[in-house]
């Protein structure tokens, strides 16, 4: 997907863009090569919080850090499943086909990545929004501009936010 695409909405990235240095190591400790849309958006925009209501984190953030997100995530959720085992009906990484979460919302709404499996040939976007789970059958890049332009089915960010998101994207913390 074409980042450009995001400027109107976000404003210019104020991130590295260096996928290679951002994504190498990650993927080798979790074993598995995330989509490209999703890592060339997150490279570019860096860790980040979106309209003060999305936080969006990056492997090498000092702040908004993918792995220990991932890792409060699983353990959340594994609480969580042990005390009511219908709110969680999706896997999530390590399990094979897990879902990778990669993102919240200030609500505590999980964005998460599904990778391909036996049912699907491409990524696609599962958001957890503590009681019940909606599955887009797109990546993360086409996800985000739906939700950022109100294009969704069901929408992401509450009417408020939309329309007046204050400070549209920040980068949050450094890189490590």
């Amino acid at each position: 997907m074409d980042l450009s695409l995001f400027g109107d909405v976000l404003g210019m990235p104020g991130m590295n863009s260096d996928v290679s240095a951002d994504w190498s190591r990650f993927e080798q400790q979790v074993g598995r090569h995330l989509p490209v849309d999703y890592k060339e958006f997150v490279s570019a925009y860096g860790p980040c919080e979106i309209f003060g209501d999305l936080w969006v984190w990056h492997p090498r953030a000092d702040v908004l850090n993918l792995p220990a997100a991932m890792d409060r995530v699983l353990s959340e959720a594994n609480f969580m499943r042990s005390q009511f085992p219908e709110s969680y009906p999706y896997a999530l990484h390590p399990d094979p086909n897990g879902l990778i979460p990669v993102a919240e919302t200030e609500a505590g709404a999980i964005v998460c990545l599904a990778p391909p499996g036996p049912d699907r040939d491409s990524w696609a976007t599962v958001v957890g929004w503590r009681s019940s789970w909606s599955y887009y059958d797109y990546g993360f890049c086409e996800f985000l501009l739906k939700a950022l332009t109100n294009d969704l089915e069901e929408p992401f960010f509450h009417e408020s936010v939309l329309e007046d998101p204050g400070v549209r994207y920040q980068v949050v913390g450094q890189l490590a």
